[in-house]
């Protein structure tokens, strides 16, 4: 990450906005199909009652996927900076965060659409 500053790893072609939101879609998928499950309380219903949940979640992993490069280890908060070790690989992270995002966007289709609201479009 050597010449790169912060400013790189946030912008639109960055590795920072995918990777971020995917850890926390992955985190929030599990934690939102869990509560769904034991208390019958929907997404959209979660993500309107524990707002200040959801970001310090978010702040949470953005801090921990920023913190190596910050303690200037050799590797970075991308996950193509590290040695891919068996079954674990940047692609696969990538690949899981991407499901994950998928998974909340249906869950809030689904709950939306139970309860008759229409998309504007």
């Amino acid at each position: 990450m050597e010449g790169r500053s912060a400013f790189d790893a946030l912008a639109f072609s960055g590795w920072a906005p995918e990777t971020v939101n995917g850890r926390a879609a992955q985190i929030g998928i599990v934690c939102g199909l869990w509560r769904q499950y034991t208390t019958g309380t929907g997404f959209v219903t979660q993500a309107h009652d524990h707002v200040l949940l959801f970001a310090a979640v978010l702040a949470v992993v953005a801090a921990a996927s920023a913190a190596p490069s910050f303690l200037g280890k050799t590797y970075g908060g991308d996950p193509k900076s590290k040695k891919d070790v068996g079954i674990f690989t940047a692609r696969k992270e990538m690949i899981h965060g991407r499901l994950a995002m998928l998974a909340i966007a249906y869950e809030v289709y689904a709950e939306l659409s139970a309860r008759g609201v229409t998309a504007p479009f």
